[in-house]
């Protein structure tokens, strides 16, 4: 889980396209922590 975040953080700053896909991954955990809360 941890080495393919860390992937993925690395791939954002290689690929700016990647942020995009990061930005979308951030917001699903965003609605998961407030259907959680």
């Amino acid at each position: 889980m941890i080495g393919s975040y860390l992937l993925v953080v690395l791939g954002s700053f290689s690929y700016p396209f990647y942020i995009e896909i990061v930005i979308g991954i951030i917001i699903e955990y965003m609605s998961e922590n407030t259907v959680i809360h």
